[in-house]
C-alpha cells in the first residue's frame, strides 16, 4: 500500500513539474483582419501567426485576451498580461517595453483622404504638407510617426480619435475628419461596410512607409519570468521555420482572398 502512494505521489509530482506553463498575451479585438474577435473567438493574422508558433512550444500553455489598443498597452505595462502581439516598434514612446519578438509580419501604411477636402493640396510631403487639417485616428495608435505627432502637439494637425478603422472611415467619408492613417489591408477590410456613396468619398492618397509587427513584452510583464529567455528563443524560432516555409504566407493570403 505505501508503494502505492508513494508511485502516485511521485506522478503527481512530476506532472507538476512538466506542466506547461501559463502564457497570458493580449491583441486587438477590432483590427481585422490582424486581430480581432469573431463569433466570440481570436481570430486574424496575428492571432494565428502567435497560435500557431505557440503550438510548436509544448512547455507553454497560451490564453488569449483581446481588448481595444489603448487598454492592451496599459495592461502590458503594468505586468497584466505577459505580452501583446501586433505591437509596434516604439522604444521613444513606449520605454516600458522590454523587448520585442522577431517580427510576425510587414504592414503597409496609408493615408487616406477626403478628395472634397484635399483637392487644393499638394499632399506629397507627408506630414507637413497635411497641416491644418484633421486626422481621424484610432485611440493609442501612433502609426503615423513622431513627426506627425509633433506636428499634431504643435497645433497644425488636429486629432479625432476612435475606437475603430470602421468609425474613422465614416468620419472621412462624411468630411467630419479629412484623412486617415492605417494599415492598407485593415482599411480594404472595412471599406465594404461603408455605403458606395461613402466609398467613393475615401481616396488612397499615399504610402508612407511599411512596419512591422512583434509580440512585445515589458518591464514590468518579465520582472519575475523566470523561463521569459526559453519562451522568447522558442517563439522566436518557430516565428522564423513559419516564415521560411511560408506557414506565414498562407497565413496572410487566407485573409485576403
Amino acid at each position: 500500500m505505501i508503494k502505492i502512494i508513494n508511485i502516485l505521489i511521485f506522478i503527481l509530482i512530476s506532472q507538476s513539474a512538466f506542466a506547461a506553463e501559463k502564457v497570458i498575451l493580449a491583441g486587438f479585438d477590432d483590427v481585422a483582419p490582424f486581430s480581432y474577435v469573431k463569433n466570440g473567438q481570436p481570430t486574424g493574422i496575428y492571432f494565428d501567426i502567435v497560435n500557431q508558433a505557440l503550438q510548436q512550444m509544448p512547455d507553454f500553455a497560451p490564453q488569449y485576451e483581446m481588448v481595444p489598443f489603448k487598454r492592451g498597452l496599459r495592461l502590458l505595462e503594468r505586468g497584466h498580461i505577459d505580452g501583446f502581439f501586433g505591437a509596434y516598434y516604439r522604444p521613444h514612446q513606449r520605454p516600458w517595453m522590454a523587448g520585442y519578438s522577431v517580427p510576425l509580419l510587414e504592414e503597409v501604411l496609408i493615408v487616406v483622404c477626403n478628395p472634397r477636402n484635399v483637392v487644393t493640396r499638394n499632399l506629397a510631403d507627408y506630414p507637413n504638407g497635411y497641416t491644418g487639417l484633421t486626422f481621424a485616428n484610432n485611440s493609442g495608435y501612433k502609426a503615423a510617426g513622431n513627426a506627425f505627432f509633433e506636428l499634431v502637439d504643435q497645433g497644425k494637425i488636429k486629432l479625432e480619435e476612435a475606437t475603430d478603422t470602421l468609425q474613422n472611415l465614416q468620419k472621412v467619408a462624411s468630411g467630419r475628419a479629412d484623412c486617415y492613417v492605417n494599415e492598407k489591408l485593415t482599411i480594404q477590410n472595412k471599406l465594404p461596410l461603408l455605403s458606395e456613396k461613402q466609398r467613393a468619398m475615401v481616396e488612397e492618397i499615399q504610402e508612407i512607409h511599411h512596419e512591422h509587427g512583434y509580440l512585445a513584452f515589458s518591464n514590468a510583464s518579465i520582472k519575475n519570468w523566470k523561463n521569459f529567455g526559453k519562451f522568447l528563443s522558442e517563439f522566436n524560432e518557430a516565428v522564423t521555420r513559419m516564415r521560411e516555409n511560408g506557414t506565414i504566407d498562407d497565413i496572410v493570403n487566407k485573409y485576403i482572398q
